[in-house]
């Protein structure tokens, strides 16, 4: 007995899901094929701000660069390789050249208070949350 089966809802709904899977993947995976590392990042969301630190070992701060276009977020750096020194690696885990991350924000952020902070290897960008001005509710009309 033949099976009628339809392919096409099926297939749509994969595609969703894969789309949705790969979504920053693919970002990242973009990036990587235009010569730029990527830095991995936490984000915290509390009720006032949005906070995002990235793993950025044997950076200068005055290197780094944070940027905000919309509602993304991007960081970028160019690590420079040590050549001062004749050094003969066992092993070298540490991408030098380009360095980005774009992040999409989960919200409206506050642009103009944001704040970021580099210490012993971590950048912190630290962004209130905009608060958006309440809606004025139309006053209720007197029944007659």
């Amino acid at each position: 007995m033949p099976i009628n089966w339809e392919p096409g809802p099926d297939m749509r709904r994969w595609q969703t899901r894969i789309t949705r899977l790969l979504g920053e993947g693919m970002q990242q995976l973009n990036e990587w094929s235009q010569g730029w590392h990527a830095a991995p990042v936490n984000v915290l969301e509390t009720e006032r701000c949005l906070e995002a630190v990235f793993a950025m070992p044997a950076m200068h701060k005055d290197e780094i660069e944070v940027t905000f276009s919309g509602d993304t977020l991007t960081v970028r750096s160019d690590a420079k390789y040590d050549t001062s020194q004749d050094q003969r690696y066992v092993r070298r885990e540490w991408g030098y050249g380009p360095y980005q991350r774009s992040l999409t924000l989960s919200g409206p952020v506050d642009v103009d208070n944001a704040t970021a902070s580099y210490d012993n290897g971590v950048l912190t960008v630290v962004m209130p949350k905009r608060r958006e001005a309440p809606v004025p509710q139309p006053a209720a009309a007197d029944e007659a």
